[in-house]
């Protein structure tokens, strides 16, 4: 068949324009549920980052569980698209924790107000996603994680130090 043999480049890079135009929407659904700005200033650039910054490789393998009021939720997709939505997801079984809601983050780094230049302690970093924002606003972030470790290939470039209590060394 025709459509079996189509170009794994070209499918990857339409996947990702896709997956960008995701993020892009998300960005505004986020911002507006936060009731943030996202036009110029620190709105603006919470808006890029969660626009930017793929939330998939911070919250484990698909299918991914979803927080529900009762109890979590397994989808059955594998579609990163699954993701770009204001809703918490878990990482992994049993750790009782999870990577947050965005629009809570949101308007806790909107009250925040980090500037360029400051430096930012993160506790309870967990995989890194609200971390890797923080270091787009301010350049420096120490992260402390409590029983699992930031994935070392998400560092965004200015996390200074990663402690991690509770975990083996």
């Amino acid at each position: 068949m025709e459509h079996d043999k189509a170009d794994p480049v070209q499918t990857h890079s339409i996947q990702d324009e896709q997956l960008q135009k995701c993020r892009t929407a998300y960005s505004q659904r986020i911002m507006t549920a936060a009731g943030i700005n996202p036009v110029g200033g620190l709105g603006g650039e919470i808006a890029a980052a969660l626009a930017t910054i793929p939330r998939e490789k911070f919250v484990g393998p698909a299918p991914w569980a979803i927080a529900s009021r009762e109890n979590y939720l397994q989808t059955v997709s594998y579609d990163p698209a699954t993701l770009y939505q204001d809703i918490v997801v878990p990482l992994g079984a049993g750790w009782g924790l999870n990577n947050g809601q965005p629009s809570l983050h949101a308007r806790c780094l909107a009250a925040l107000a980090p500037r360029k230049g400051e430096h930012v302690v993160h506790v309870g970093a967990g995989t890194g996603y609200y971390t890797t924002m923080l270091v787009s606003e301010t350049g420096r972030v120490d992260a402390l994680a409590f029983g699992m470790e930031m994935d070392a290939k998400n560092d965004p470039g200015g996390v200074t130090e990663c402690i991690l209590a509770g975990a083996e060394v």
